[in-house]
């Protein structure tokens, strides 16, 4: 049951990064806003959680980036 709710947390976060994604390219909302921030950094940390768990770790190295960038924009949209 483990694996099935860390795999649910893995595509959950892949949901959330396509999902900033899209909104950011209909114009919906834009690259510094704090949703499309805050949909990246925690997508990101959902799919580091999931590679983590398999020991895959080219794409918890990516979102450790990604999650590093997102908390940069978060950090200039709140000041």
């Amino acid at each position: 049951m483990k694996n099935k709710n860390i795999e649910l947390i893995g595509w959950i976060g892949v949901v959330m990064i396509v999902g900033a994604f899209a909104l950011n390219t209909l114009a919906i909302s834009g690259p510094d806003s704090l949703t499309y921030l805050l949909l990246n950094f925690v997508g990101s940390v959902a799919i580091i959680i999931s590679s983590l768990s398999k020991k895959d770790y080219q794409p918890a190295t990516l979102n450790i980036i990604w999650a590093a960038i997102a908390i940069v924009g978060i950090v200039r949209a709140l000041l």
